[in-house]
């Protein structure tokens, strides 16, 4: 009978997990050039558990120091030389039937990761699992710490009757669930690994390579409710937070670790694919030119 009633209850945590997974953030992009790279962050948790203040924040370059300052020391922790350029956020909130959606939108130049030869490159990506340990606050909403800020006092504060699930997993009792959720930040990456480690796909052709990571399950998942006498969920509270990562380099490359090498194209390589077509589109025209003047040929000694 226990196990049956595990079962239900299970079965009802799924519902709302399956109906919040699509809405899971776009992969964190990375994009490694000669000079700099890019890091475009858009990260998304959608949650039932809290009513988040609604707010729409818009920060360009000029206007987003106090939120580049959280993140210089999480880089520079792992690539001492990497500096933030330039930082943009767009973040906002929205409700829909009950169901909140926090939205953050982040674009950063990183400089310093690089180290060009003139022939090649070597960048140091080992930035992509920084740690933002602070809380960042910007028009009354937390950008960070959203599970201790406002998760953690919710969920504490559930009656005797309640049941608890992390990470799809049940427990006894809600000490498990508050620890992982007082540690939860959107901008801790720590656990995510070595780039030589993602999936990887080359384009030979096209002159790039690839690097994929997807955990496979929410990172961050939260559920707990009230039980009804039979067992199931009176309600399930629900919070998913589920990110996925990438990393384009425009030249055919390779990882040791975090580090990115690729070579750089030298002049002759390409001039090497212009003289190529032009010597194609010459040979094309000789071989027209030659059937043309065979023809002409053969018509003039039918004539004969």
């Amino acid at each position: 009978m226990q196990s049956h009633t595990l079962a239900i209850i299970s079965l009802i945590i799924l519902i709302p997990t399956a109906f919040i997974l699509p809405g899971k953030a776009v992969p964190v992009d990375v994009t490694v050039a000669s000079t700099q790279v890019t890091l475009r962050m858009n990260l998304s948790i959608q949650e039932n558990i809290t009513s988040l203040p609604l707010v729409n924040i818009n920060l360009d370059s000029s206007g987003s120091k106090s939120i580049a300052d959280h993140f210089t020391p999480a880089l520079q922790r792992l690539v001492p030389g990497a500096t933030i350029a330039s930082l943009s956020l767009h973040a906002r909130t929205l409700n829909s039937t009950g169901t909140w959606l926090l939205s953050e939108n982040y674009t950063l130049t990183i400089t310093g990761a690089n180290t060009n030869s003139g022939s090649s490159v070597k960048s140091d990506t080992g930035f992509v699992s920084m740690n933002v340990g602070s809380g960042i606050n910007d028009s009354g909403l937390e950008l960070n710490k959203v599970g201790k800020t406002y998760f953690l006092p919710i969920l504490t504060s559930q009656p005797n009757n309640t049941a608890y699930f992390i990470n799809g997993s049940p427990t006894l009792n809600a000490a498990i669930p508050a620890q992982t959720t007082l540690l939860f930040s959107l901008l801790d990456f720590s656990w995510v690994p070595a780039v030589s480690t993602w999936g990887r796909q080359d384009d030979l052709l096209g002159q790039s390579t690839v690097w994929t990571y997807n955990p496979g399950s929410p990172r961050f998942n939260l559920t707990f409710g009230p039980r009804s006498p039979e067992g199931p969920l009176l309600k399930a509270f629900t919070a998913v937070y589920n990110p996925a990562f990438q990393l384009n380099v425009a030249a055919n490359s390779w990882s040791q670790g975090t580090t990115v090498y690729f070579d750089l194209s030298t002049p002759s390589e390409l001039v090497m694919p212009v003289v190529i077509l032009l010597l194609v589109v010459v040979l094309g025209f000789a071989l027209f030119f030659d059937r043309s003047l065979s023809r002409t040929r053969r018509f003039r000694a039918k004539r004969r």
